[in-house]
């Protein structure tokens, strides 16, 4: 995606802090902002991004990944493919990354030795969407794919890295006038700083130049918002550039043009998160409601076959043999015992429930500035 040819780390945006943690404005963390929230004074921290990962000896890159696909096996003979480093048509890449593309290849047969898979099954292209026919000589990458999964968190946690923009992106737009976006992500947090709710919001506006400005930016109604919203959808598909002159002159308001659409943004942030809250409400009640009424009719299935057998004695003796009898004994006193429990229960599971979907904690916070520049000039 074309952006503009400079960093605005250098230009202090109001309420954020130095994009890498280091001196600057003074108020630079450098801590993560996704799956490494902190909330509560809980720390996650997210693997680093392939791209950004430093050189190993030999031209392969750290990732620094730590997560489940890792490879145990991380000697250069069991660099992911089965080939040693570097062969042509595999590149280079961490071993943590094997199992995952893995999952690329031809199934693996019974009783076949991994390396001797990884040879004789290589990793097949991908598809993004449905070719219409069955065939093993493609994979469909589609989201819930473990290839896709990791790759898109990945982009989530670098993605959110930061306190605050580094960058700005500029793209020409069919469009006769100049527009500005301003992304904002809001965050719904439940207890535990469980993440409940993730919502891009977005402020658009005309940009105006700052000399002209008789007032802030002012944040277009939901009409012009969509309109502007749909031509950044069709400039994405066809990416071009202005030149270096127009970059630098939107690079120079972009903190001003931050300031002026933050606090709208930030206000458009509380309504949804309003809504959003009582989707949540409704849903945690919503499943109260049928946990209560799952424990209340298994209660009711279990006083049936306490009435219809713990009576014990006689209909036992008859209907059943001393094996039947001893089992259908053990049943009824786990009846007992289940049905001490209901009350407790009901008491506390569907409360739970409901209480996991309240809202404890919400944040909003700027991620992404979209220059839309006419092609007329």
């Amino acid at each position: 995606m074309p952006h503009a040819g400079g960093d605005l780390s250098a230009i202090p945006l109001a309420g954020t802090a130095d994009p890498a943690g280091q001196p600057g404005n003074g108020r630079g963390t450098g801590s993560s902002h996704s799956d490494g929230d902190r909330l509560g004074g809980r720390t996650a921290t997210p693997p680093s991004g392939i791209a950004d990962a430093p050189r190993q000896p030999g031209g392969g890159q750290g990732t620094g990944l730590s997560d489940a696909d890792a490879d145990s096996d991380r000697s250069p003979a069991r660099s992911g493919s089965g080939h040693p480093r570097g062969q042509a048509g595999h590149g280079l890449f961490h071993p943590g990354w094997a199992a995952t593309l893995d999952t690329l290849r031809a199934p693996r047969k019974t009783g076949q030795k991994l390396a001797e898979w990884r040879r004789a099954a290589p990793i097949r292209p991908v598809v993004f969407e449905d070719a219409g026919v069955l065939g093993d000589d493609t994979v469909h990458l589609h989201l819930e794919q473990r290839l896709a999964q990791r790759l898109l968190a990945r982009f989530r946690t670098q993605g959110f890295v930061h306190h605050d923009l580094s960058r700005a992106c500029l793209v020409q737009a069919a469009d006769s006038i100049p527009r500005v976006v301003l992304l904002g992500r809001l965050c719904l947090f439940g207890r535990r700083a469980e993440r409940l709710h993730e919502v891009l919001v977005p402020a658009t506006a005309r940009w105006i130049e700052p000399s002209r400005r008789a007032e802030p930016l002012k944040a277009y109604a939901e009409e012009a918002e969509a309109r502007t919203l749909e031509r950044l959808e069709a400039a994405l598909q066809d990416a071009r550039a202005p030149g270096e002159t127009i970059h630098r002159r939107l690079l120079e308001t972009a903190a001003r043009d931050v300031e002026d659409l933050l606090p709208q943004l930030e206000a458009r942030a509380e309504l949804v998160a309003e809504r959003a809250a009582d989707r949540l409400r409704e849903r945690g009640e919503r499943e109260e409601r049928q946990l209560r009424e799952i424990l209340e009719g298994q209660r009711r299935r279990v006083e049936a076959e306490l009435r219809k057998y713990g009576g014990g004695g006689v209909q036992l003796a008859i209907e059943f043999s001393e094996e039947e009898r001893r089992q259908r004994q053990a049943d009824v006193a786990s009846w007992r015992t289940r049905l001490a429990w209901f009350d407790r229960d009901l008491d506390t599971e569907p409360a739970r429930i409901r209480g996991f979907y309240e809202v404890r904690a919400k944040r909003v916070e700027p991620i992404g500035l979209v220059y839309l520049w006419p092609d007329t000039g």
